[in-house]
């Protein structure tokens, strides 16, 4: 991951972008409550796997799309597990947050749903039709 930038507008919690090796994370997450150190480092790291997956040449397309989201996942649960007591709360939401992706229907990343969501964030920052 070359850069981190936190940009408005429709974005999910983050987002790699393979063509300039660069994790765009959202700056309502960032400025959230909710968001703490880790859990902000836990995102970087399933984007960073991203970035890794993409360099090995595995492209993010409809076939893959929910075994390279586990992947991702499971690597945010690995850095979970790696960090201090003093984090342990952190911890909990990302193990919470993250197991609850893992349990997700398998239709939730299709390219259908996956274009669906796309579009109904640009429609929530009033882009037309």
């Amino acid at each position: 991951m070359q850069r981190i930038m936190v940009l408005g507008g429709p974005l999910a919690r983050a987002e790699w972008c393979n063509a300039c090796a660069m994790c765009g994370i959202s700056e309502t997450y960032v400025i959230a409550d909710t968001a703490t150190p880790a859990i902000l480092v836990a995102t970087l790291v399933h984007e960073a796997m991203h970035g890794r997956l993409f360099r090995w040449g595995f492209q993010y397309d409809g076939d893959r799309r929910g075994r390279i989201e586990r992947i991702c996942f499971k690597a945010s649960i690995a850095f979970a597990r790696r960090l201090p007591l003093s984090e342990m709360n952190s911890r909990a939401v990302i193990m919470q947050e993250t197991r609850s992706q893992l349990d997700r229907d398998p239709a939730f990343w299709t390219s259908e749903s996956f274009e669906a969501r796309r579009y109904e964030a640009l429609r929530q920052v009033g882009i037309p039709e």
